[in-house]
């Protein structure tokens, strides 16, 4: 069943939920920048933060494939 408003798991506990999840991808990682955000933000706000340090970080700006995983709850933003 969905959570109660004030029954939402830590950060840290989704954290460790997801990074078991992914355990065996070694292609698959997360990114905490709306983890840490103030208020919920939106999900173009979320993938052009990652995309802007990704694509600084990658040498001579190669092509990558990217795709999000949210809950479906996440999308209203």
């Amino acid at each position: 069943t969905k959570l109660k408003p004030d029954e939402y798991l830590s950060v840290g506990h989704r954290l460790r939920m997801i990074h078991l999840a992914i355990a065996n991808l070694d292609w698959a990682m997360v990114d905490l920048y709306e983890a840490f955000q103030p208020q919920p933000t939106s999900l173009s706000t979320t993938m052009h933060a990652f995309m802007k340090r990704a694509r600084s970080q990658l040498p001579g700006r190669e092509l990558m494939e990217v795709f999000w995983l949210r809950g479906e709850d996440s999308m209203l933003y």
